[in-house]
């Protein structure tokens, strides 16, 4: 599913983060990446959805449809591999003013096209299928309320909940390091 070989990353004062990280990840597999503060962690999980950079080394997703290639990717193909990775940062990255709903609606934004939802908004599929995801973790009653007014526990459920709405094969998790490779398109997660 993603194999990252021989990946390398140096700082811009020229000390080096991430030296020869290699490792691989299979369908189902759940891994966690320890290490002290500083250490790279989320520089590494950065790489492997090219918010970073790396300096050197391959990264491969390979899921349900081709293999791509995430170190030389274009911006084109670069667009197709986030839509296939989901990230969940470590400041959550909610829009606080929107809802429940709305925020995990946010993640079907890179299925959608962007002046159709600009001035329809998003279709009663897409609202079914959020409701859905929130319904899994026992927050569906939460869809209408404010963002802002989550516990951080709940954010966090929420924010999973919003890449769930997409078709990923592979999620990031910066807070408590997780990546969860996701076992079958149609699966349900069970929390």
């Amino acid at each position: 599913m993603l194999t990252v070989e021989k990946l390398a990353k140096i700082l811009p004062d020229g000390k080096p983060l991430l030296r020869d990280i290699s490792f691989s990840v299979g369908r189902g597999e759940l891994v966690a990446i320890l290490g002290l503060s500083g250490v790279g962690k989320t520089v590494l999980l950065r790489c492997i959805n090219r918010l970073t950079t790396p300096d050197s080394g391959e990264i491969i997703l390979n899921g349900d449809s081709e293999p791509f290639e995430i170190t030389n990717c274009n911006i084109r193909e670069l667009r197709k591999v986030r839509r296939r990775i989901g990230m969940i940062f470590q400041n959550f990255g909610l829009v606080n003013r929107l809802s429940v709903l709305e925020n995990v609606l946010n993640g079907r934004l890179g299925y959608t096209d962007a002046l159709q939802n600009l001035f329809f908004g998003f279709s009663d599929e897409e609202a079914d299928m959020a409701l859905k995801a929130l319904d899994r973790v026992g927050i569906a009653d939460l869809a209408h309320r404010r963002a802002g007014t989550l516990s951080a526990g709940r954010c966090s459920v929420l924010l999973l909940q919003g890449r769930l709405c997409r078709s990923h094969i592979c999620y990031l998790q910066t807070n408590q390091l997780l990546i969860l490779i996701r076992p079958h398109q149609s699966e349900s997660w069970a929390f």
